[in-house]
């Protein structure tokens, strides 16, 4: 039933979607919306999977998989932090062209990108109030009109002995902008601003 319900419910995806289930739908969005060029999950981590997810549906041209793969969190070793990168490159060799890895800070990576050179950006790297601000403020320049910016947990709150204020960050950027939220129905939902 849920999955019928999914499948109806993708209709709404090129104007204004009525209901997204999860992140894993957003492929489903980009697609019909025609978000079909070049985009970046930003904060990749651990094996690739999102980035996998995506390109196991989405008909873009390439997606870029951005982390830089360093200790920021003393609870991970830089041998754990090169471990994911390792096991990221596996799991995503399998996509050919259709995937690239790079291993930079945000910052750092988004000067590959020209200003509206990407359909979409998906941003789930540091989650504090200043660094998602910093992320918002580089990357939204890259996306198109008409383009998609993204990102998950959108939430306040104490997790895993961090304070999160994506939402906070992520609100202020849409006001500015005069733009919409989107966000998906699951227990760490995204947050999508249509651009």
């Amino acid at each position: 039933m849920k999955t019928l319900l999914k499948k109806l419910l993708r209709f709404t995806y090129p104007r204004k979607p009525l209901y997204l289930s999860s992140r894993n739908e957003l492929p489903h969005l980009f697609n019909a919306r025609g978000l079909t060029g070049k985009g970046v999950e930003l904060g990749v981590q651990k094996k690739g999977y999102f980035s996998g997810l995506i390109l196991d549906t989405w008909k873009g041209e390439t997606l870029y998989s951005v982390d830089a793969w360093q200790v920021f969190d003393v609870n991970i070793s830089q041998e754990q932090q090169d471990t994911f990168y390792k096991e990221t490159c596996e799991s995503l060799n399998k996509y050919g062209d259709h995937s690239k890895i790079i291993r930079a800070l945000s910052s750092d990576a988004a000067n590959e990108f020209e200003d509206g050179s990407l359909d979409f950006v998906y941003i789930d790297a540091a989650h504090d109030y200043e660094n998602v601000k910093k992320d918002i403020a580089t990357w939204a320049p890259k996306v198109r009109t008409g383009g998609l910016l993204c990102g998950h947990d959108f939430f306040n709150g104490h997790q895993n002995n961090t304070f999160f204020e994506v939402k906070r960050a992520v609100c202020e950027f849409a006001k500015t902008k005069g733009a919409h939220i989107w966000v998906t129905h699951e227990p760490y939902p995204s947050w999508i601003v249509p651009l």
